[in-house]
């Protein structure tokens, strides 16, 4: 596909594709109750905006604490508004504060399917069943 199709082709899928960002933090139990803590007043202000699905921490609060910041959006549309907000520049200085660099990934996900993969996978669907939704 080229010229003006595949630039229409390119925005919707840009459009429709899920994003997840995932910020890993390692630090001490000491130090990761105020990263914890800091990361929790971002989610507060991030659930509402239009786009989000999920926004959390996770700690595992062990000699090396790990600290797991997570945000999924509905589309690449809206994760690229993210990263241009204010609130956006907040989680930057919160990683820049951090006692060891973490470590931040975006992943773009196209589908998602549930248990008819399995079935597929499996050899248990038919033909009908198994085309990727």
């Amino acid at each position: 596909m080229c010229g003006p199709v595949a630039s229409v082709a390119r925005v919707l899928l840009h459009r429709r594709v899920m994003v997840r960002l995932t910020v890993d933090f390692r630090a001490s139990e000491r130090e990761a109750a105020p990263l914890v803590q800091a990361l929790r007043s971002l989610v507060r202000s991030v659930r509402p905006q239009p786009g989000c699905l999920e926004c959390s921490v996770v700690s595992a609060l062990e000699s090396d604490a790990g600290v797991r910041y997570v945000e999924r959006w509905s589309n690449e549309e809206a994760m690229s508004r993210r990263v241009r907000s204010d609130d956006f520049t907040r989680l930057l200085a919160v990683m820049e504060r951090a006692p060891d660099a973490p470590e931040l990934s975006f992943e773009f996900v196209d589908r998602v399917r549930g248990l008819d993969y399995v079935a597929a996978v499996r050899g248990l669907a038919t033909s009908a069943d198994s085309r990727e939704r």
